[in-house]
């Protein structure tokens, strides 16, 4: 899978479980410390895919 496949794969990932969640960011769903700070500008699909890039370094840290 290219690189750019797959953010657009785990955009709408994100997207379809902010739905799912009524809007929720992952700092509400998940107790997730979210990176950067909410602005009126943050969309919650946004946080969803740096807890999804956070989760998957933290299972390989390798990077693979």
């Amino acid at each position: 899978m290219t690189r750019q496949n797959e953010t657009l794969t785990l955009e709408k990932a994100a997207k379809y479980i902010c739905n799912t969640l009524d809007g929720l960011c992952p700092m509400m769903a998940e107790g997730y410390a979210c990176p950067t700070t909410c602005t009126l500008d943050t969309v919650p699909w946004q946080c969803w895919i740096s807890y999804f890039r956070e989760q998957r370094a933290e299972a390989d840290p390798g990077g693979q």
